[in-house]
Order: C-alpha cells, then structure tokens, then sequence
C-alpha cells in the first residue's frame, strides 16, 4: 500500500512540476508524454480493404518556452472490419467457409492490424484572450513509416494452407512513408494538473505491397498505394515542467 502511494505521489509531482512556475503569466517550457486515441477512417486505396479502426500510441515531445512542439509518436491500429472478400482467394470454398485437413469447415476471422512511427514537429499558438499563454491552437506535421496488413485468425494446425510462410501469401502487408498532420487545441491547465489535446489528424501513406507473392492474384504485387486514414483523436498529457531561472530585479532611485 505505501509502495502504490509513494509511486502516485511521485507522479503527481512530475505532472505539478516546480511550485515557482506560473503559465498564467508566461510561456513554459517541459517534457510531455501522452497516451493517446483516435478513431480512424479509412481513404483512398485503403477503403477498398478495410474499414473504421482504432489507434492507440503515445507521444514523447519536448515544448519549449516559445510554444514549438517537436518530437515522437508511435502507434498501433487495429479493427475487425475487412472489406475485401477476395483477399483469401480460392482457400475459401463456395460455402464461404475454410476446408480443414479432415474435410471440416474451420472457422476464421479477419482482422486489421498495422503501426506507424513518425517524428513530429508543430506550434502552439494561443487564439483565446482569456487562455494562458500556453495553450491555444496546435498545428502539427509530421514523418515517418507505417505498416498495414490483414490479420488472419484461424487454427493453423488445423489448415494447413495457412501454416508458416503460406500465412504470408494472403495477408497483403503493406508499407511506406507516412505523411501526417493535426489540427486541435493543445490544453495546459492554470493548476498544471489536467492537460490534453484533441483534434483531427489526417495520415498518408505511401505504400507498397511487402510480400514476394500473393496467392490470389499469383503474382508479386508491384503496384503503388495510397492510403489515407483520417483520424479523430484525444490525448492527456502527462508535463515535466522545467524549473526556470528566477531573474534578478533592480530598483533604480
């Protein structure tokens, strides 16, 4: 019980920072780590596949006392929607079903499952009066990669047409460069206990097919993509504020 304290209490105090510090009154630099979530929506060639999914990751980022906004973010996203009935071909019998190696239906289900990594770099810039001046509108873009495929879920050892490598001939994995942006508001709180940020974040990827070959077409898919999801997203973050050097102040006669 001490021990669970002990470890709340120190959290708090990293989320607080220094008592000296006051962003009513100024621009604050600090250390931000957030979990995050969206709810994406799937464009582009990637609409075709899947549809809405979840995106969970978090944020490291570094604020600095002129409200820039610079650093990582790294994601999972997964959904149980695929739209492509072809994607596992003539493994699946007129009945829409799996034949298993004693002439049984095997059950399976598809799934969505990818990741991004992406470094990131934005500022803060305040649109309300009345807000402190570490908070207001935050426009973001960012760079990195992402991965995207189908999850196959099924007894392999049951089916044997999709043990091992054979697996990798109907999942259509996918990767490339990923573009990013975000537009939202960035919320420091005047007691520097509840911050979060919330808005829209719009993902490109320039991808292509990672697998040598893919059985339902029997051929190596070459051909370049264009996925778009469009996410809405929500963090909290968690703040390290800086302790800020105390200035001196002179009194002339």
């Amino acid at each position: 019980m001490k021990t669970r304290l002990f470890l709340f209490l120190s959290i708090m105090q990293l989320t607080v920072g220094y008592g000296q510090i006051d962003i009513t009154e100024s621009k604050v630099s600090a250390w931000i780590f957030s979990p995050n979530y969206s709810i994406q929506f799937p464009l582009g060639d990637m609409k075709t596949d899947s549809g809405w999914n979840n995106n969970v990751g978090i944020n490291a980022w570094r604020k600095t006392e002129q409200n820039w906004v610079f650093g990582f973010e790294g994601n999972f996203l997964f959904g149980s929607t695929v739209n492509n009935p072809y994607v596992l071909g003539y493994a699946i019998s007129t009945a829409g079903t799996v034949i298993g190696k004693e002439g049984s239906p095997v059950e399976f289900n598809l799934n969505e499952r990818g990741w991004m990594l992406k470094a990131q770099l934005g500022k803060v810039i305040k649109v309300f009066p009345k807000s402190n001046p570490n908070s207001g509108l935050l426009v973001m873009g960012g760079i990195g990669y992402i991965e995207h495929r189908t999850y196959i879920d099924i007894d392999d050892l049951n089916a044997r047409q999709f043990q091992s490598d054979y697996l990798t001939g109907y999942d259509r994995k996918t990767g490339g460069v990923l573009l990013s942006g975000f537009l939202g508001y960035f919320y420091m709180s005047n007691n520097k206990f509840l911050h979060l940020y919330a808005g829209v974040e719009p993902n490109l990827g320039l991808k292509k097919n990672l697998r040598n070959w893919d059985f339902v077409e029997n051929r190596k898919i070459a051909d370049a993509r264009k996925d778009f999801l469009l996410g809405i997203k929500f963090a909290i973050m968690i703040a390290i504020f800086n302790k800020t050097k105390k200035k001196d102040v002179y009194y002339y006669q």
